[in-house]
């Protein structure tokens, strides 16, 4: 933690539940099907909400079905404008100021982590907050015609870890701030010396 204190180190976050507050993605979620989508996309993935708690809100599974109801046949385009203009906002009240201004803010290298779809969120930790990189699933897509839609199908993350941490994983982390035990906070072990459990 000293060497992320210092500005000399790396940190490494995940961003649902340590450098923002909340864990939940279900609401992220529903505003891009909502503001990007329709009210028929967003009544839709309120119907599939028990599926979602009944696996489990960060799970795979639980992440697939979200987003499979909330990007399947969207433009990237209207997922974007809902990553730029809507959800900054909503992350920025969430915002954990202690992680922020201890841990991310004085670090020199910053990594974020995150179950959702990169889609959602890299806009916004790349140009609030400075994260030189962000690991996230992300959206396959497929081409009708001129346009290009989400289909909806989560792929992973081996391109954005080499990216954050190498190909063999041989640029650790000096600090991983996670919140309670989850499949993001499995994802770093490998890659920090120390974890902080929120």
């Amino acid at each position: 933690p000293d060497a992320a204190a210092g500005g000399t180190g790396t940190v490494v976050c995940d961003a649902h539940g340590a450098l923002l507050r909340s864990t939940a993605l279900f609401p992220y979620f529903m505003l891009v099907a909502f503001e990007g989508g329709s009210l028929l996309r967003a009544a839709l993935l309120l119907c599939a909400f028990p599926l979602v708690w009944a696996l489990g809100e960060r799970r795979g599974a639980a992440v697939r079905v979200m987003a499979f109801v909330t990007f399947a046949g969207l433009a990237p385009g209207d997922a974007d404008l809902v990553a730029r203009a809507v959800l900054p906002k909503h992350y920025l009240e969430q915002l954990d100021a202690l992680v922020y201004e201890r841990l991310w803010l004085p670090a020199r290298r910053k990594v974020a982590v995150t179950a959702a779809p990169r889609v959602m969120s890299e806009w916004f930790l790349r140009e609030y907050m400075a994260a030189d990189a962000v690991v996230g699933p992300e959206l396959h897509q497929v081409a009708v015609g001129r346009r290009r839609y989400f289909t909806g199908l989560l792929l992973g993350r081996d391109v954005q870890q080499e990216e954050a941490f190498g190909a063999k994983g041989c640029a650790v982390a000096d600090v991983g701030v996670v919140s309670s035990p989850n499949p993001v906070d499995q994802l770093l072990v490998p890659y920090c010396k120390v974890r902080c459990l929120l």
